[in-house]
């Protein structure tokens, strides 16, 4: 049996998410915090039309479902991230003269790895976004926190 093709809004429907939450997961690599469900081109210019498996994107839900916490993991976590925003709210403003000794692509960084005014994001998704590997990712983390360290 033949699997079946679907346009990227079709797959958002099918998936549950909106036609840009899929669209930046293309550019990005990540949807929801997650790694974007396969796709590809079925013409090839730089703006070719765009299909998803069916079998894919079921893969992807089942993988996604997989990590799914216990209701019990999932308010602890809720509370752990609570309380973890608003240490970084506290904090925020400590930091922006910390960043002061940092390059823009530190401070992207850090913000992004500490979800300050965003999101947390794995080393991963920032990664795909850069167009630099998570070691990369990790490396250039680590740099800045040292700076911040020494900036003293």
């Amino acid at each position: 049996m033949e699997d079946q093709l679907l346009t990227p809004k079709q797959a958002a429907e099918y998936l549950g998410i909106t036609y840009g939450t899929l669209a930046q997961g293309r550019s990005t690599g990540c949807v929801e915090h997650k790694i974007s469900p396969k796709y590809f081109k079925i013409s090839p210019q730089k703006n070719g039309q765009i299909r998803y498996k069916k079998s894919d994107l079921d893969q992807w839900l089942e993988d996604c479902n997989a990590s799914i916490e216990p209701v019990e993991k999932k308010e602890q976590h809720h509370a752990e991230l609570q309380a973890r925003r608003t240490l970084v709210d506290i904090f925020e403003k400590q930091f922006k003269s910390m960043f002061s000794v940092l390059t823009a692509r530190e401070k992207d960084v850090i913000k992004r790895r500490l979800g300050i005014g965003c999101e947390c994001e794995t080393l991963e998704c920032i990664g795909k976004s850069l167009n630099i590997t998570r070691e990369r990712v990790r490396q250039i983390e680590a740099k800045a926190v040292e700076k911040m360290k020494n900036s003293d």
